[in-house]
């Protein structure tokens, strides 16, 4: 049988839990839960007690709750989700949600997610 060990600690100096899973079939999953952040450390070990280790970058869960364009978090796609982006973009000030925000999912907020956002609200 080989194994494997998930040692899981969430961010802010959580208390660390420890997964023993049987991964004979080459295979594991580690499944967090929806907004926890942290990072894992994984330790495997095969049928002939050969070892190996992996630890992981720091990790942030996010809830599949996704909206693209409503920045604010209001659950509507208007001409405020775009006043909300510009704050951002000019002045630095956060967004409700940076995760909608981010309306063509290419993990920047910048002028193309208003460039989105004018395309979702003119219908084009």
């Amino acid at each position: 049988m080989q194994w494997a060990c998930w040692n899981i600690t969430e961010a802010g100096g959580g208390e660390e839990v420890y997964h023993f899973v049987d991964v004979t079939g080459n295979s594991s999953t580690f499944s967090p839960t929806s907004g926890s952040s942290g990072y894992f450390d994984m330790s495997i070990v095969d049928e002939m007690g050969r070892e190996g280790y992996y630890a992981s970058p720091v990790f942030n869960i996010i809830t599949d709750q996704r909206d693209p364009g409503d920045a604010n978090d209001d659950g509507l796609i208007d001409i405020m989700d775009l006043v909300a982006i510009i704050d951002h973009i000019v002045y630095g000030s956060p967004v409700a949600s940076e995760l909608n925000a981010d309306a063509n999912q290419d993990n920047v907020i910048d002028i193309m997610d208003l460039v989105w956002i004018i395309d979702a609200i003119v219908g084009a």
